[in-house]
């Protein structure tokens, strides 16, 4: 006899902020995979936008945004927890999915920009997400991870 199981996650992105630097502000949207069949043969693919504002008085400095580990404590595979049970995922730096946004460790990117190009308007960047399939040894669950993005300055 054959189960459906179907999953839910939510990853919130939020972030760390930098006491030196008052005049800009970082915006992050939440990743929400929605339900998921563990043994559906395609992968769900969704993104998010981070945003950076700063005013006119911003120092013109160069800039890095690294995503944090997550709960799952790796980059590959991140893992969204519900209990003890786990569910791969990653975020990534582009749509072609090949460049895992982490800290730039371990074969991870980040973004690096100036700010000179956030003073008039936000700075988008947009959060590549996979939940890849098949997860055959999935748990029917809730499923959740926090990212920490870091912006350096």
């Amino acid at each position: 006899m054959y189960k459906k199981c179907f999953l839910s996650g939510l990853l919130a992105l939020t972030l760390l902020n930098h006491p030196c630097f008052g005049s800009c502000t970082v915006a992050v949207g939440a990743i929400g995979f929605g339900n998921f069949n563990p043994f559906q043969p395609a992968p769900i693919n969704i993104n998010s936008q981070l945003s950076i504002q700063c005013n006119a008085l911003s120092p013109i400095v160069n800039y890095s945004i690294a995503l944090s580990t997550g709960l799952g404590g790796g980059f590959n595979p991140r893992q969204m927890l519900s209990g003890l049970n786990t569910l791969n995922y990653n975020l990534y730096t582009a749509a072609n999915l090949v460049t895992i946004w982490g800290d730039g460790t371990g074969g991870t990117g980040v973004i690096s920009a100036n700010l000179a190009t956030c003073l008039l308007a936000p700075c988008l960047y947009t959060v590549y997400g996979q939940l890849p399939a098949p997860q055959p040894t999935a748990h029917v669950g809730a499923y959740s991870d926090t990212i920490t993005a870091t912006v350096t300055y």
